[in-house]
Parts: structure tokens; C-alpha cells; sequence
């Protein structure tokens, strides 16, 4: 990112994702999100066919995903779209998560931070 330019990051199982992509987090499956833009004061998790659909969490707060981690246990992928919204509903950031039971991933194991 260059100076200056606006970044949203939803950061799940320590591990930062700026675009859309699956992933396989550790449970509990929590969130953590960040944004550059210090107007945004929100996140929407909705459901992409049904926007209807949706849960609303504080930006900077961490957040348990129970929804996304009960579909994981029950080994059944899931995905949801979280929209970066400022205090007017304004969307400031998205990105597309899919999440992917641990024991799909080859070997048996949730994607762990590197250090």
C-alpha cells in the first residue's frame, strides 16, 4: 500500500486478509477488524444472495464468529461478505471471506499466524 491509501484488513485467527479469499482459520474464529479510515465505525457481515442478512460489529473490537465457526465444526463451508461503514451506512471497504473447515484443507490442520 502507498502512502497515504485507505487499507481494510479483517484480521481472523491472528492472520491479516486485505482481499477476498478462503481461509481456514483456528477456532474460536475471531475477527479483528481494521481500517485505515478513522470514519468507519463498523462492520456488516452479510450473507452475499441475501444482504437482508447480516450481523453488525464494532470496527477495531475483536468479534467471535460463531455463525462461520459452527458451520466449520459442522464441516460445512460458509462465506460472508464484511462491509466497512462509516455512522451515514457509507461503504468505506469489502471483502469476501470463505471459510473452509480445517480438516478440507489437506492436512487436517487451521492456517496458524507465521512468525
Amino acid at each position: 500500500m502507498g502512502a497515504g491509501e485507505e487499507y481494510f484488513i479483517v484480521n481472523v485467527s491472528g492472520i491479516d486478509y486485505g482481499a477476498s479469499e478462503n481461509i481456514i482459520p483456528c477456532f474460536p474464529v475471531i475477527a479483528r477488524f481494521k481500517h485505515s479510515n478513522p470514519k468507519v465505525t463498523k462492520i456488516r457481515m452479510q450473507y452475499p444472495p441475501r444482504p437482508e442478512m447480516y450481523v453488525i460489529y464494532e470496527a477495531q473490537h475483536d468479534a467471535h464468529l460463531k455463525l462461520h465457526e459452527n458451520f466449520m465444526k459442522k464441516g460445512e463451508y460458509s462465506y460472508s461478505d464484511f462491509v466497512a461503514l462509516d455512522d451515514h451506512n457509507r461503504e468505506l471497504g469489502r471483502i469476501t471471506l470463505t471459510f473452509v473447515p480445517p480438516y478440507d484443507s489437506g492436512n487436517n490442520a487451521c492456517k496458524k499466524p507465521t512468525s
